[in-house]
């Protein structure tokens, strides 16, 4: 019964070290430097301080850096670069492309800016001396990028992006509010960023709908689109007899089914629909 037993106590260690190796990272390689604490895995979430050999200095830009384990993978990465290397510059509404991480000595900066910006004009291109940027780049708006839009009235933009520049060109779609369309069965329309400046959105105004169905005079196929203020007239089974549909404060308000006459003298009552 003894030798059972012992294959059970033999098995759960196993079992116990795969459970906390889930999402750890193996000790990094590092060259020109070393680790503050050496080990040869790290659970995840963990940190990792380093530190650089003379005439090296870390990514990071200084003489020590740190890094985390984020499930199974090291971030930022781990190294130590050459003192008079750069690292890339943070560039307010741009950024510089390095497949490496880091660019070397008199190294010429090309500026990529987001969009609606571009590199400040007759400026020179920075370069890396003896790790340091002679100069910091600057992206500038572009004169014919826009700002935010402005409010629409009744209206909602679909997906308005956090930015805060459009480039030229740009498009924005926007929905009118229930109860409001731009015209008859149109509630959503786009505003473009042309020469800086947004194309004026069109007018979200109330509206009313009347729901295709079996009403008792009429039977309508399709839904029936109102502005506020308008009136349409449906024959309702009878020769000169109809019945009108008003949208009023974006209700439809429907009449009963009258001789043509009556609306001209003012004999025909009201059925409320919403």
């Amino acid at each position: 019964m003894w030798f059972p037993r012992l294959l059970l106590l033999a098995w759960f260690p196993g079992v116990l070290h795969a459970q906390t190796a889930a999402g750890s990272c193996a000790r990094p390689e590092l060259t020109n430097g070393f680790l503050v604490s050496d080990q040869q895995s790290y659970p995840h979430e963990e940190n990792v301080a380093y530190a650089c050999h003379n005439g090296f200095k870390s990514a990071l830009d200084g003489w020590w850096g740190t890094s985390t384990c984020n499930d199974g993978t090291w971030f930022p990465d781990i190294f130590c670069i050459d003192k008079n290397f750069c690292v890339p510059p943070e560039i307010p509404h741009g950024k510089s492309l390095t497949p490496t991480g880091w660019f070397e000595e008199k190294h010429k900066l090309r500026v990529d800016c987001d969009q609606g910006y571009r590199p400040r004009s007759l400026s020179p291109q920075p370069q890396c001396i003896k790790g340091s940027w002679d100069l910091i780049p600057v992206c500038e708006k572009k004169a014919d990028a826009c700002d935010r839009p402005p409010k629409i009235l009744n209206a909602t933009i679909i997906h308005e992006a956090t930015q805060k520049v459009f480039a030229e060109g740009s498009r924005l779609q926007y929905k009118c509010k229930d109860g409001h369309s731009i015209e008859k069965g149109i509630s959503e329309e786009f505003i473009t960023c042309s020469s800086g400046k947004w194309t004026t959105a069109l007018p979200c105004s109330p509206s009313c709908v009347m729901k295709k169905g079996r009403r008792t005079y009429i039977e309508l196929r399709e839904d029936e689109h109102f502005m506020e203020g308008e009136t349409k007239s449906f024959y309702c089974g009878y020769r000169d007899y109809e019945q009108r549909a008003h949208c009023i404060n974006s209700q439809i308000r429907l009449t009963q089914c009258c001789h043509r006459t009556n609306f001209h003298t003012g004999n025909c009552g009201l059925e409320r629909e919403s």
